[in-house]
């Protein structure tokens, strides 16, 4: 799943898509722009460019549309409906009168085959739920939903204190983010309640070596830590994401 750093949506965007379940940003193609000015301006990777577009090159032209991974999960929006249109009616027919229909009686209608064997109707299923796991803290706020496949999913909502931590795998990749229980590869949204800056960033498991402090949340790269300005604030970051069987 692409990975993106964002505090908003960036205003030369010319909307946004639904893509494999993620929210991408449609951006157009400008004079001067490459892929990696575009990786700079919206803080992703080359790579997760490439994997939204079929890019077969590090060359892109000037009015291009490109999707932008920004890590959101999103839910495509149904189409609406249009409107059905009455069938037109020729001058011929509107000179007519409507013929007089005769009501015929309920009894004296005929019983269909479907009608004498009617079965009950079935129940609907009750929607599978996905049980809160153990690491998650008391305070954590959970709710069953379905995603666009019909899948459950369980939404997080929890607060607690991050910590940076520096080593190679999180020089390689700054938005990484170490947990003791989180599955690898969730996407989480951590949240700055004080000046609303969030960044997301995708988690991984320690290595056999690291032992993690189960009173920290988080463990984040020094780049994410900036961004958030978590420096004075690092004990009390709100973090948003959806678990999923599996």
């Amino acid at each position: 799943m692409p990975i993106c750093l964002m505090a908003e949506t960036r205003m030369d965007s010319v909307g946004s898509r639904i893509l494999s379940g993620e929210r991408c940003i449609l951006h157009k193609v400008t004079k001067g722009e490459t892929l990696f000015a575009l990786t700079r301006k919206y803080n992703v990777s080359v790579d997760a460019i490439k994997k939204a577009n079929p890019v077969k090159a590090d060359r892109i032209n000037i009015g291009d549309t490109l999707l932008i991974p920004t890590g959101d999960v999103g839910y495509p929006t149904p189409k609406s409906t249009n409107a059905i249109s009455k069938p037109a009616v020729s001058s011929s027919s509107q000179d007519t009168q409507p013929a007089v229909k005769t009501a015929v009686p309920k009894e004296n209608l005929p019983v269909l085959p479907s009608e004498r064997n009617t079965k009950a109707i079935e129940q609907p299923k009750p929607q599978s739920s996905i049980t809160p796991p153990d690491y998650l803290p008391a305070h954590a706020q959970v709710s069953n939903h379905q995603d666009y496949r019909g899948q459950p999913v369980l939404a997080v909502v929890m607060s607690g204190k991050v910590r940076v931590l520096t080593d190679d795998r999180v020089q390689q990749q700054p938005m990484y983010a170490y947990h003791n229980g989180l599955p690898e590869g969730t996407m989480i949204k951590v949240i700055n309640p004080d000046n609303q800056k969030f960044v997301i960033v995708k988690s991984i498991k320690p290595s056999a070596s690291q032992t993690l402090n189960p009173d920290i949340a988080f463990y984040i790269s020094p780049v994410a830590a900036r961004y958030l300005d978590a420096q004075a604030n690092a004990d009390k970051m709100e973090f948003r994401f959806t678990l999923s069987e599996r």
